[in-house]
């Protein structure tokens, strides 16, 4: 069974070597494809070794297929802050990232109303290919809370409703 699997994906090619993909609830790049598995090396640095039935039998997602990959960052501000002067912030800082790409436009988003916070998203593209989507929503997040470090907008924590805004 394995090795006609591996006889369909080689045919098919959803996946080459070097790739990042999702398959069977485990993402990682793509070492090697022999007649009985896939071995990827996960983000967290383990080799797991698929079987090639499995493998084809499940939904691969390729996350290097295509240059572009979405990133969402979610933010938590206070009710007492413009909720438009927030979003257009946090827009013109993903727009100066050096790493976000300008086509699709960075956009931020109401999520959700929650008990101490309105709750915002921000989806923006990257290179998927050459960048790690969480050392550039890290670094997003954190040029974001250096603008509003000169205390027009406070940050908050719902679940511990404490206001996080240095300015005060």
């Amino acid at each position: 069974e394995n090795f006609l699997a591996s006889l369909l994906l080689s045919i098919r090619r959803p996946f080459s070597q070097g790739d990042v993909i999702g398959v069977a609830d485990f993402e990682g790049v793509v070492q090697t494809m022999n007649t009985r598995s896939t071995i990827l090396l996960t983000l967290e640095g383990n080799h797991v070794q698929i079987p090639n039935a499995t493998v084809f039998k499940s939904t691969i997602v390729n996350y290097t297929a295509g240059p572009a990959r979405r990133v969402t960052a979610e933010v938590g501000i206070g009710y007492d802050t413009s909720i438009g002067d927030t979003q257009n912030l946090i827009v013109d800082v993903l727009r100066d990232h050096d790493a976000i790409l300008n086509e699709p436009p960075p956009v931020v988003l109401v999520d959700a109303l929650g008990s101490a916070t309105v709750n915002l998203k921000a989806h923006f593209w990257i290179d998927g290919r050459t960048l790690s989507p969480q050392k550039v929503r890290s670094s997003a997040l954190r040029s974001s809370f250096c603008q509003s470090w000169f205390g027009w907008f406070s940050w908050i924590d719902n679940r511990q409703k404490s206001q996080m805004n240095p300015a005060q």
